[in-house]
């Protein structure tokens, strides 16, 4: 038994030498992440049989349908939030302006922003305002995020708002990167299955 393994494991290497752009593609490096998908690449090459390619063939589907789902919510909720930004800064920008004119015509000297009270910014206070929801325009998106844990809006929020990488959400969060991404992929896939459930609903009532 343990020198069919090693019999295995040395075809599949075989195998992986022989196809190197093949596995350097980054669906294929995602695909064999997972242990499962990577038994059933490996026992499929080992021992070929139709029904294990074709298990092959089903997994992968299903895995690259999960990644253009999970690539179409990322950038949609980045781009949510970019729009977003945007708006707040032209209305930024315009609110400056006013508060720059002078609050008498016969005098140049005191403007209206001048009459405002200043107190001290605290940026950690401003930045804990912030949320991913606060970005997000459209209705079905914005109530799939009201479905997400605190935690899981939280690495939504820092990593399209604040755009931090994984490694500084871990800090952040006394975790592990690796923890980070998993439940980053979670909430993405709980957004996918929510908004897929609404899509239903709404084909189903048409």
């Amino acid at each position: 038994m343990e020198g069919e393994q090693d019999e295995c494991i040395k075809k599949f290497q075989a195998f992986k030498q022989s196809h190197p752009k093949f596995f350097q593609q980054p669906i294929i490096k995602s695909f064999l992440q997972d242990e499962v998908h990577f038994e059933l690449v490996k026992q499929a090459i080992c021992s070929p049989t139709q029904q294990k390619v074709q298990r092959v063939n089903e997994a992968f589907q299903s895995h690259y349908g999960e990644v253009r789902a999970l690539t179409y919510l990322s950038n949609s909720i980045y781009f949510n939030a970019i729009n977003f930004d945007k708006n707040r800064k032209k209305h930024h920008e315009r609110e400056a302006l006013t508060l720059d004119q002078p609050l008498h015509e016969d005098s140049k000297e005191t403007t209206h922003k001048d009459m405002l009270y200043h107190p001290n910014p605290n940026t950690a206070d401003m930045t804990a305002c912030e949320t991913i929801s606060d970005y997000i325009e459209e209705p079905q998106l914005y109530q799939a995020i009201q479905t997400l844990t605190p935690k899981q809006k939280d690495i939504l929020t820092h990593k399209y708002v604040h755009e931090l990488r994984n490694n500084e959400m871990a800090d952040l969060f006394d975790d592990s990167p690796q923890n980070v991404s998993k439940l980053h992929r979670k909430a993405l896939q709980k957004l996918e299955k929510h908004l897929k459930k609404g899509q239903d609903n709404y084909d189903h009532s048409s």
